[in-house]
């Protein structure tokens, strides 16, 4: 029985860390700066060998009375992979934005979009931008997981210079993954070993080898 424990232990383990890891990830940028009262921000895809991306979608979500959405441009990952950008407010504080092209040409790691946002909220003022529903998917059109992380950047405007840095607390680093995602994939590997656990405990040993 402990060698058959052993073994369901391993395979859960190795199921549960295969949940538990998105390789792709979309995220805003903290190197994001800009002077005359707008900002722009640089929106990065990371992606691994694996993982074969041909579009994608995302919303930034901002505070009407702060930002205003100017314009968004296509980045030079999208550039390469002969993509194009395109963007509707779809509410005064809700901006989508989708990145794809007449093609099935995959898109690198490398910024995929820039967005341009101006501060109206005054000379000193603290605001927001965070992405959310981000979508990715292959050249056959099947969706592909994906982080968003960073997910928020914290914009301080001083004067003409608007600055941005990653919001203390509501996201993770770059390359972090989603902790509720690890949790998960533990509790299925232990639902795996208990229910291997207890079959053979209830199991007579004939019926086991058969």
């Amino acid at each position: 029985m402990n060698d058959l424990i052993t073994r369901a232990l391993s395979l859960c383990l190795f199921i549960a860390c295969s949940a538990a890891t998105y390789g792709a990830s979309l995220g805003l940028q903290t190197t994001a700066e800009g002077t005359g009262g707008t900002v722009d921000v640089p929106i990065q895809l990371s992606v691994s060998d694996t993982e074969a991306v041909a579009g994608l979608q995302f919303d930034l979500r901002f505070d009407a009375a702060a930002l205003r959405f100017v314009e968004v441009h296509t980045g030079d990952a999208a550039t390469l992979a002969e993509k194009s950008v395109h963007s509707n407010l779809i509410r005064a504080d809700q901006l989508r934005v989708i990145v794809a092209g007449l093609n099935r040409t995959t898109m690198d790691s490398g910024p995929i979009a820039v967005a341009r946002f101006e501060s109206i909220a005054g000379p000193v003022a603290t605001t927001t931008l965070s992405m959310e529903h981000g979508i990715l998917s292959d050249p056959y059109g099947t969706p592909i997981p994906v982080t968003l992380t960073p997910s928020t950047l914290l914009l301080e405007s001083h004067g003409e210079t608007l600055q941005a840095s990653m919001a203390t607390g509501t996201v993770q680093p770059d390359g972090a993954r989603n902790p509720y995602e690890s949790y998960r994939a533990l509790i299925i590997a232990l639902l795996c070993v208990a229910a291997t656990i207890t079959w053979a405990r209830l199991t007579p040993k004939k019926q086991r080898r058969r």
